[in-house]
């Protein structure tokens, strides 16, 4: 199209920045005012929207041509708290789709596209409960034409699943970071959102939710867990490559294998400082290091490395260590917030803090919707064997929660487990 594709551009961007302008959102108005511009004008944003959607219509098989320029500034548009809107901008998608599955066979760009403009809007205060049925609705139903070929109607149907439980979790993560929940909810959150980046294979967006779940622990002086979730981030690096990795977070422009160097030795320096030192975890990344150094003829390094992995052995014997104890934690039941019902975790407790549990009264009573209606009441068996530690199980029903006190062992830090027998004691 050349310059009438700039064109278009042009008219589309105008429009976007029409409709989202501040001046335009009536909903932060007062009641009054906000009814005497709709009586005098009406909402300017859905005839605009009208407008926008009738040129895009026009385009006819050039459509493919603003994927996936187009995407996020109609996702903008779509993310404007006007229901007529959205039901006219929302189908915009799957012409998107459609066309782009039409000369491609798959719509991956597109996919991509909006699940990255997607988490930017949302994290940045767009969007709400109810755009999340609707855009699930809208896209659903044209899915589920019966004249779509096969394949796109499966890909389609996977991609609108997959949109509906992002923005949920994204929706769960923006209002506990902007609540007074506890930080574990918080943690959760970014949990949920990391695994579903991972299944899509979008590494770079991964890597931000690990580095926030590393944040979120290191906040919390969770030590040994800050280093684990860096451990993430290291898997996903090789010794061998060479390729150079731009800034990110804290960390230089450098190497990929110097890198994933840093970051073994950032996680041995984690499982030293915690206040129940984990030496034990250190020897594997001595060792890889150790072997790493020694093939780049870096002795001055490896002589420091094994100078360390020494000095740690030396530790495990001289240095005093107070156990911690583990309690096995299971949500059941609409009291509790949608991320939280039916999961179950091992939850690290503090130091010398063995047996109690204002801790999790804290957790529990943070979490829940009505915490001035809390009802627990643990039993305590006898503790005989050193392995054995505290497992809460908690259910919760119309509000109340009741928790009862289990033996069982276990050795797990702070992460999810689906081992069903650990309920069955």
């Amino acid at each position: 199209m050349g310059k009438k594709k700039q064109l278009w551009e042009n008219f589309f961007y105008l429009c976007v920045a029409f409709i989202t302008q501040d001046t335009l959102q009536l909903e932060g108005f007062r009641s009054a005012k906000r009814k005497k511009i709709n009586a005098q004008y009406g909402d300017m944003r859905s005839e605009m929207g009208l407008e926008m959607v009738h040129m895009w219509r026009q385009l006819g098989d050039s459509k493919r041509l603003f994927v996936p320029e187009m995407v996020g500034p109609f996702l903008e548009v779509t993310l404007v708290p006007l229901d007529s809107l959205r039901r006219d901008v929302i189908p915009i998608f799957f012409d998107m789709i459609e066309c782009y599955h039409y000369h491609y066979t798959n719509f991956d760009i597109v996919e991509r596209e909006v699940i990255d403009k997607l988490d930017v809007h949302v994290s940045r205060g767009k969007g709400d409960k109810g755009y999340v049925g609707m855009i699930y609705e809208i896209l659903l139903k044209k899915c589920n034409n019966t004249e779509l070929p096969r394949a796109l109607h499966q890909s389609g149907v996977r991609f609108v699943n997959s949109v509906k439980y992002l923005l949920e979790h994204l929706l769960n993560f923006r209002e506990v970071r902007e609540s007074d929940h506890h930080s574990e909810a918080k943690m959760l959150c970014i949990v949920n959102l990391l695994n579903f980046y991972e299944e899509l294979n979008r590494q770079e967006m991964y890597l931000r939710y690990i580095w926030k779940l590393y944040s979120s622990h290191l906040l919390q002086k969770n030590y040994v867990q800050a280093a684990f979730t860096l451990e993430m981030y290291a898997s996903k690096l090789k010794f061998e490559s060479d390729m150079v990795l731009d800034k990110f977070e804290d960390l230089p422009r450098e190497k990929e294998r110097e890198r994933k160097a840093r970051l073994f030795r950032i996680i041995i320096r984690h499982f030293e400082e915690d206040k129940c030192p984990v030496f034990e975890n250190c020897f594997p990344f001595y060792k890889l290091l150790a072997d790493y150094y020694e093939r780049i003829f870096e002795y001055k390094e490896l002589a420091s490395i094994l100078e360390k992995q020494a000095t740690g052995y030396t530790k495990i014997l001289t240095v005093p260590r107070h156990p911690l104890d583990f309690f096995f934690i299971g949500f059941f039941g609409l009291g509790f917030p949608q991320f939280l019902q039916n999961r179950r975790f091992i939850y690290c407790g503090r130091q010398f803090e063995r047996y109690r549990f204002s801790n999790f009264d804290v957790l529990v009573i943070q979490m829940i919707k009505k915490p001035n209606m809390l009802l627990c009441t643990p039993l305590r068996y006898p503790w005989q064997l050193h392995n054995v530690y505290n497992v809460l199980y908690c259910t919760a029903k119309m509000y109340k929660v009741h928790c009862t006190l289990y033996s069982v062992h276990c050795t797990a830090q702070w992460h999810e487990t689906w081992e069903d027998g650990l309920l069955c004691q």
